[in-house]
């Protein structure tokens, strides 16, 4: 594995268990704990903004419950993920 030019470790969504997966958070928490490489969901609305979300609806990651296409009209509170 020497000539593999890549990071040998990537952190999963930003920061695991120490901040809400895919977001700001997460990834500075993987940035100051020394990740060179974070992984994270990106995907495109239907008004054409870019946004973090590794699921298909947002139900097990925010406050918009058995929604089942991502449309937003306004802030939904995110990051309800497990407290270690």
């Amino acid at each position: 594995m020497s000539n593999w030019p890549y990071p040998h470790i990537v952190a999963h969504r930003g920061g695991g268990k120490l901040a809400p997966e895919n977001t700001l958070a997460a990834i500075n928490v993987g940035a100051r704990y020394g990740h060179t490489m974070i992984e994270f969901d990106a995907k495109l609305s239907k008004d054409g903004e870019i946004f973090l979300l590794h699921d298909d609806n947002l139900e097990r990651t925010s406050n918009g419950w058995a929604w089942r296409r991502v449309e937003l009209a306004g802030f939904i509170a995110c990051g309800r993920w497990r407290l270690v």
